[in-house]
């Protein structure tokens, strides 16, 4: 593991830099640190699809004033404007969503190394809290991580956006030939591309896993949002098995929390703020 800061930041309290992960890819990252107080814990931050981590900024300001230590990354091979390699240089191309599963657990173990007497966080907005959870099945996620705030995450994709059945066991066959084709979203009305474009996202289901869950959480979700239902976090705070779970729904608020009405966004950061500092008193 290694880091490259010859990248100067941009304000007085974010860092950035290079982190070279298991495949050889350079993963662009920022750090927030916290001034005039003692870090309270450490947090890392999952963007969703197509975003990239300075959308995380406003949300990373208000944690390092409250006391925590940020950290966010460019999720490899990302169809949006980040500055992380791309494997085989193709945009938007994996080989496998553990790739990016192993590239986050890097990121919290990064945390754990930077803080080491501190607790570590972990918080994931849609295709984000999709990762979250997929590594929370992973047995080191209880020793690295305290507990994970799921914003709108992509437990399943809405069936207003999923393209019919038959056109689904198409899909996983052609992805199968051709994994590094984009597919038009001009040829199924409605389809998947068009919910985050991505077929591997809209595919995805962990809704038979749910149960296995036992880290401390907390889901965030809108109910408004088209492209992941609130249902199926509603299923997952039924379903999972934490000792610790709580769940927010906010009236009229659409997928991205971060990305909507000032005052939803401000409740949703306060939220966040708030169920933090409740874990850390615990």
């Amino acid at each position: 593991m290694e880091t490259d800061h010859k990248e100067a930041a941009k304000t007085p309290s974010c860092e950035e830099a290079y982190t070279i992960n298991g495949q050889k890819l350079r993963l662009f990252s920022r750090r927030w640190k916290v001034s005039g107080q003692a870090a309270r814990a450490a947090v890392v931050l999952v963007h969703g699809f197509s975003w990239h981590s300075a959308y995380f900024q406003e949300l990373a300001e208000a944690l390092s004033e409250a006391g925590y230590a940020v950290s966010t990354y460019d999720l490899q091979d990302n169809k949006g404007h980040g500055r992380s390699d791309s494997l085989l240089g193709i945009r938007g191309y994996a080989k496998s969503f553990d790739d990016h599963v192993d590239d986050l657990e890097q990121q919290v173990r990064i945390a754990h190394g930077l803080h080491e007497d501190l607790p570590v966080f972990a918080f994931g907005e849609s295709m984000g809290g999709l990762l979250l959870l997929m590594f929370a099945l992973r047995p080191a996620a209880r020793d690295l991580l305290r507990g994970v705030i799921l914003s709108a995450p992509v437990i399943a994709v809405a069936d207003s956006v999923l393209p019919p059945k038959p056109a689904v066991a198409v899909l996983r066959f052609l992805a199968k030939l051709f994994p590094r084709t984009p597919l038009p979203s001009s040829e199924i009305k409605d389809g998947h591309v068009a919910a985050f474009g991505n077929r591997e996202i809209a595919l995805a289901s962990l809704e038979d896993s749910l149960v296995l869950i036992s880290l401390p959480f907390l889901v965030m979700h809108g109910t408004e949002d088209e492209r992941t239902e609130l249902k199926h976090s509603e299923t997952l705070y039924s379903e999972a098995r934490s000792s610790k779970k709580d769940i927010k729904r906010y009236n009229g608020a659409k997928h991205q929390l971060l990305q909507d009405t000032p005052e939803i966004t401000a409740a949703v950061i306060s939220d966040i703020i708030n169920w933090l500092n409740e874990q850390v008193a615990t």
